[in-house]
C-alpha cells in the first residue's frame, strides 16, 4: 500500500503544475480507461493462468483463456462458479478447505499442486496467491503455472542422475577446453580423484603425456558428428598407476546444435586386457606344442615306417621272380599285405591325430565322384575277393561332380567298403549306390549284409577308437580310426556323413552326402578317368598275387638306363630299394647323407634325385635345393615324414613329389618315369 500511495502523490504534484525538480523526467499518467485496457491485453495474453475469485463467496470473477483452455472450460461456464464446482483445488471437501485458508491468510502458495482438468487429465501447476481490494470487494488473484513438463523433466534428471551415480563406469563430462564439469563417483573409483578435487580442473591430468594428442583427434571427430565407441587407451589414475579403459565419447550440444562439450563413459579394461595377454601367452604356447607335436608326429611316421620300407621293397622285388614256388609266392604275399597293413594303421593313427587338430591339407578340385568310388572299389578287391563278397553297383545319379580332393575322397570310400568288407562275413552282399539327394546334394549309399551296429552305440560309431561289436572288432582287427577319419574328412568337404542300422545282424548303411558341381561337362574330366584308371592298375599291381611280374614291372625305362640318385641313412632301405630300382633296369649310385649325395652330385650327371628328408648330416632339401639350382635336377622326396607341412616343404624345396614310406614297387617305378620324363 505504502508504493501505491506515494505514486499517488506525485501524479497529484503533476497535475498540480509544480514544476519537476531538477533531473525529473516527467512521466506520462494513463487515464483510467486505458489502465484497464493495457491491464485487460495483459491478462488476456499471459502465458500463466490467472484467476480472480471474491473472498467472501468463493465465486469465481474472471479466468484469463490460458487458464480457461487449461481447465478446459469456456468462461461464461467457469463465472459465478465456485472454486470447488471446477475441482481446482481438488474435490469438493478439499476445495472448501483451501479456499477458508486463502480467505485466512491471503497469501498462499502451493509448488506442486495436483490438478484435474475437466476431461479427466491430471496436471501439476503452482499455485500463488494474493488478496487486493476493489472498490468494497475483497478480491483473491490466484496466479497458477502448468510445471507438469517441469517436473517429468526433474523426475527424468533425477533418475538420469541415479543411474550416473550409480553407474559401475566412470561418467565424465567436460567442456572445449577440456575442464571437468562432473564427475560421478565410479570416475572418483576408478581415477582416485573425488568429484571435489576434478571438477573445474583439466581432463589432462588423467592422460598420460605420449597421448596427449588423442584428445584433439577425438574432438576432431565429435565436431564432425561422430562419437566414439569402445576406443581403447589407457590413462593415469592419481596415484601414478596405468590403466587400461575403453571410452564411448559423445557430443554434448546446447539448444542451437552448437558443439559446447563432450561427454565420456570410462570402463576398467584392466581385467579382461589381462585376459587377453594371457589368452595370447595361452595360444602362443598352444602353436608352440602344436609344432613340436607336429615335429614329433612326423618324427614318429619316420620312425615307424623306415623299417618296412626295406621290408616292402624286398618282397615285392622277390615277389616279382617268376620262378616262385607258389607256397613261397603266397607267403610272401602274406608278408606284403601284412606290411602295407601295418602301415595303414600307422598312418590312420597320425591321420585322426592330424585331422582332429584340423590339419588335413586339402587340395580341392571339381571331381567326378563315380570315377573315385570307382577307384575306391578296386583298391578293395583284395579284401572283398578273400571273402567272396558280391559288390552290386548302381550309379544313379545324374549329376556326380563334386568339389573336393580327389585322394582324401577316395580314402573316405575306400575305409566305408573295407569297413562293410571287414563285418560282412564269407558270402555276404555290399551294394553302393549314389542318387541326386535334392538342394544340389549328390548321396552315395554304401550297404551291407554284414553285423549290423547294436542302436545304442550308433551315436558314439564315428568317434575315434571306439567299436561297437567287441567280439567281432577283436575278430577283425584295427584300431577303430577308419570312420573317424572318414567323418573328419568329410566334414573338411562341408558334406555330411550318416550311419544307419536296423540293428545287430542286420547290416548297415553308411551315407556320404557332397555339394553338387554344376556347369561343368563330364566329358572335360576325361582325363581324371583315365588318371585314375592308372593309379588303380598300380595298386592292383602292387596287391595283386600275381605268378609273374606285370609287364609294366619289368620293361627297361629305355636303351639308355635312368641314372637315378638314392639318398636314405638307413641301410636296409637303401639296400633294399636300390637292389629293386637295378633289378628294373635303372643306373643307380647311393648315398647314405647330405655330404656323400653333394660329391656325387659333383662327379656324376643324373636324370633324377630321390632323397630320404631326414639324414644325419643335414636334409633332404638341402640337396634338392642345390640339384635343382645347380643342375636343374628333377627330384621325389621318399620319405618317412609325410604330414602335410612335410609334403609342403618338399615342393617349396623343389621336389616334383613326395611319396610316403613305405610304397608299392609299382608306385614308386611309375613315379620315377613320370617324373623324369
Amino acid at each position: 500500500m505504502t508504493s501505491t500511495s506515494a505514486a499517488n502523490a506525485a501524479a497529484d504534484s503533476i497535475d498540480a503544475g509544480d514544476p519537476p525538480a531538477p533531473g525529473d523526467v516527467p512521466r506520462p499518467v494513463l487515464s483510467l480507461a486505458d489502465s484497464e485496457q493495457q491491464f485487460r491485453r495483459l491478462f488476456e495474453a499471459a502465458r500463466d493462468g490467472i484467476l480472480f475469485v471474491d473472498r467472501d463467496s468463493g465465486a469465481i470473477v474472471d479466468a484469463n483463456p490460458y487458464l480457461l483452455g487449461l481447465l478446459g472450460y469456456s468462461r461464461a461456464e467457469v463465472e459465478g462458479r465456485h472454486l470447488w464446482e471446477i475441482g481446482l483445488l481438488g474435490d469438493e471437501g478439499a476445495s472448501r478447505a483451501a479456499f477458508r485458508e486463502l480467505q485466512a491468510l491471503g497469501y498462499v502458495r502451493y509448488d506442486d499442486l495436483p490438478l484435474e482438468t475437466r476431461d479427466g487429465r491430471r496436471v501439476e501447476v503452482e499455485f500463488v496467491s494474493n488478496v487486493y481490494r476493489t472498490g468494497d470487494h475483497l478480491i483473491i488473484q490466484c496466479n497458477i503455472r502448468e510445471i507438469t513438463d517441469r517436473k517429468r523433466a526433474e523426475a527424468t534428471n533425477a533418475r538420469l542422475a541415479a543411474i550416473v551415480g550409480s553407474s559401475d563406469d566412470a561418467i565424465i563430462a567436460k567442456d572445449l577446453g577440456g575442464v571437468v564439469t562432473s564427475w560421478n563417483a565410479a570416475a572418483a573409483r576408478l581415477f582416485g580423484y573425488e568429484e571435489q578435487e576434478a571438477v573445474g580442473e583439466s581432463i589432462s591430468r588423467i592422460i598420460p603425456a605420449d597421448r596427449l594428442d588423442e584428445a584433439a583427434a577425438i574432438l576432431e571427430r565429435l565436431r564432425g558428428g561422430h562419437r566414439v565407441d569402445h576406443f581403447e587407451t589407457v590413462r593415469r589414475r592419481k596415484d601414478g598407476v596405468l590403466v587400461d579403459v575403453s571410452l564411448t565419447i559423445s557430443p554434448i550440444r546446447d539448444r542451437a546444435g552448437r558443439l559446447i562439450g563432450a561427454s565420456k563413459i570410462a570402463r576398467d579394461i584392466t581385467d579382461r586386457k589381462r585376459a587377453e595377454a594371457e589368452l595370447v601367452r595361452a595360444q602362443d604356447q598352444a602353436e608352440v606344442s602344436g609344432r613340436a607335436k607336429d615335429m614329433f608326429l612326423s618324427a614318429l611316421s619316420h620312425e615307424l615306417k623306415t623299417p618296412l620300407t626295406p621290408v616292402l621293397a624286398t618282397v615285392s622285388r622277390m615277389e616279382s621272380m617268376a620262378d616262385l614256388a607258389d607256397w613261397l609266392r603266397a607267403d610272401l604275399a602274406t608278408i606284403r599285405r601284412n606290411v602295407e597293413l601295418e602301415s595303414r594303421l600307422i598312418d590312420d593313427l597320425l591321420e585322426v591325430t592330424r585331422a582332429g587338430r584340423g590339419k588335413p591339407d586339402l587340395h580341392f578340385e571339381v571331381l567326378d565322384a563315380h570315377v573315385v568310388l570307382r577307384s575306391a572299389v578296386e583298391l578293395c578287391h583284395v579284401e572283398v575277393d578273400s571273402k567272396q563278397l558280391e559288390v552290386s553297383q548302381a550309379m544313379r545319379a545324374a549329376s556326380h561332380l563334386v568339389w573336393g580332393d580327389s585322394s582324401r575322397l577316395q580314402q573316405v570310400f575306400w575305409n566305408l567298403i573295407t569297413n562293410a568288407a571287414k563285418f560282412t562275413p564269407p558270402g555276404g552282399i555290399i551294394r553302393i549306390r549314389s542318387m541326386d539327394a535334392g538342394s544340389g546334394r549328390l548321396a552315395i549309399e554304401i550297404s551291407d549284409s554284414g553285423d549290423g551296429i547294436d542302436p545304442e552305440f550308433l551315436p558314439r560309431v564315428f568317434n575315434a577308437f571306439e567299436q561297437g561289436n567287441p567280439e567281432a572288432s577283436r575278430r577283425q582287427g584295427g584300431l577303430g580310426l577308419g570312420l573317424s577319419i572318414a567323418k573328419l574328412l568329410v566334414d573338411q568337404h562341408g558334406g555330411a556323413l550318416t550311419a544307419a542300422s536296423d540293428g545287430l545282424g542286420l547290416g548297415s548303411t553308411f551315407r556320404v552326402e557332397l555339394e553338387q558341381v554344376a556347369g561343368v561337362e563330364v566329358e572335360q574330366l576325361a582325363c581324371v578317368e583315365s588318371e585314375y584308371s592308372a593309379c588303380v592298375q598300380l595298386e592292383t599291381l602292387a596287391g595283386a598275387e600275381a605268378s609273374t611280374p606285370s609287364p609294366r614291372s619289368t620293361s627297361r625305362p629305355s636303351e639308355l638306363p635312368l641314372r637315378l640318385l638314392l639318398v636314405d641313412d638307413n641301410p636296409d632301405t637303401l639296400r633294399a630299394v636300390g637292389q629293386l630300382l637295378r633289378t628294373m633296369g635303372f643306373a643307380l649310385r647311393t648315398a647314405s647323407n647330405v655330404a656323400e649325395a653333394m660329391e656325387a652330385l659333383s662327379l656324376e650327371r643324373f636324370d633324377l634325385l630321390i632323397s630320404d628328408i631326414g639324414l644325419p648330416d643335414g636334409s633332404g632339401l638341402e640337396i634338392m635345393h642345390h640339384s635343382r639350382d645347380a643342375f636343374g635336377l628333377k627330384g621325389i622326396a621318399f620319405s618317412g615324414y609325410s604330414s602335410p607341412q612335410d609334403v609342403s616343404d618338399s615342393l617349396a624345396a623343389g621336389f616334383s613329389h613326395h611319396l610316403p614310406k613305405p610304397s608299392s614297387l609299382n608306385q614308386l617305378v611309375d613315379l620315377i618315369r613320370r617324373t623324369a620324363a
